[in-house]
């Protein structure tokens, strides 16, 4: 083998290293990208979950006070409207449980407004 054709060969196996190298790396970001956006999707799907239990709770609560305020011929408004308010005074105002007074209004004034859509 001559000077010449080591040299274009030594030349060739380092644009061959250089883009071999600049795959593994684009390869690499890639997998970078694909790690973060399945960490992303996995807090919005914990976030999701914690929100519908949190509504799910206060569905509960509503319905607790609901069964609470019944008497034999109708509902004791006054019963169930302290029982929601002592709920949402319990309840936090700050954090994932915060939608709890959203759904804690809208679905008491269901039960008290019936014609009422909320």
């Amino acid at each position: 083998m001559t000077d010449k054709n080591c040299l274009t060969s030594a030349t060739a196996l380092q644009e061959f290293n250089k883009d071999l190298i600049m795959s593994l790396q684009r390869y690499q970001d890639s997998l970078h990208i694909a790690n973060q956006m399945a960490k992303t999707a996995a807090e919005d799907r914990d976030r999701a979950v914690s929100d519908a239990s949190a509504r799910l709770e206060a569905m509960q609560s509503v319905i607790t006070a609901l069964i609470m305020s019944l008497r034999p011929y109708g509902l004791d408004r006054k019963k169930f409207t302290a029982s929601i308010r002592s709920i949402a005074q319990r309840t936090p105002t700050e954090g994932p449980k915060a939608v709890q007074h959203t759904v804690l209004y809208s679905e008491s004034m269901r039960v008290l407004k019936p014609g009422m859509r909320t």
